[in-house]
């Protein structure tokens, strides 16, 4: 997602999926326009990850995360948050928690 109307979509309407780690929005395709595909939207902010290189692991992580998942997410369109503990964890346990909240999001929508 890169507009701001499609993240302000998700905020008004979404269903939370939550874990120590992430917090992840997900909302249903909008109407006729609405894409077939899910979308991702990142939002890591610099006051819950200090360092730069932090925010960008984290945003990475989480893009392959998707890419993985993406062929048995249905057409929503997710906003994936950090939570502040996340910056001093491994890749490991990021992983982890993205494919915990990932596989509750199929789960649910099945």
């Amino acid at each position: 997602m890169l507009d701001r109307q499609a993240f302000d979509r998700v905020f008004a309407d979404a269903r939370a999926y939550k874990n120590r780690r992430f917090t992840i929005l997900a909302r249903a395709a909008a109407g006729p326009t609405g894409s077939k595909s899910p979308r991702l939207g990142l939002i890591v902010a610099k006051r819950k990850i200090r360092l730069a290189v932090s925010r960008n692991r984290i945003k990475r992580l989480a893009r392959e995360r998707f890419r993985h998942h993406t062929g048995r997410l249905p057409a929503v369109d997710l906003i994936v948050m950090p939570n502040s503990g996340c910056a001093g964890v491994d890749n490991k346990e990021i992983i982890a928690a993205l494919d915990e909240l990932f596989a509750r999001l199929i789960a649910r929508q099945d």
